[in-house]
């Protein structure tokens, strides 16, 4: 039969680091620059200025703006469970085998001490 767990911390980890990595270093970056050309133009100087729709134009964008910073924000919790998940099966793994190991000691201990009969009275 198959191993029914496998757990590959390095690509666990390379998970966990791309994640976070295009977050802070490619998708927040660049969304915060893509903020700056479009508030840009569409000040009255910019290039895309519309008297009543600019606004508009404007405050749409904020609102896709805060919906991405979510998605950004959601990447990274994903990320962090992910990880967080990994590590606590590992750490459960390594916790049930010692526990195994101390009670087969403790067993193995108990079963070569002969056991001392009360005095008869």
């Amino acid at each position: 039969m198959a191993d029914e767990v496998q757990i590959d911390p390095e690509l666990v980890t390379s998970v966990y680091n791309t994640c976070v990595n295009a977050v802070n270093s490619e998708l927040a970056p660049d969304m915060a620059s893509l903020q700056a050309v479009v508030q840009s133009l569409l000040s009255p100087a910019g290039g895309l200025y519309m008297q009543d729709t600019s606004a508009a134009l404007e405050q749409e964008f904020t609102d896709f703006s805060a919906n991405m910073q979510n998605l950004f924000n959601q990447i990274l919790s994903f990320a962090t469970t992910f990880q967080n998940i990994a590590g606590s099966l590992m750490n459960s793994d390594a916790n049930m085998a010692s526990q195994i190991s101390s009670q087969t000691a403790a067993a193995s201990t108990t079963a070569r001490t002969p056991a001392m009969s009360s005095p008869r009275t």
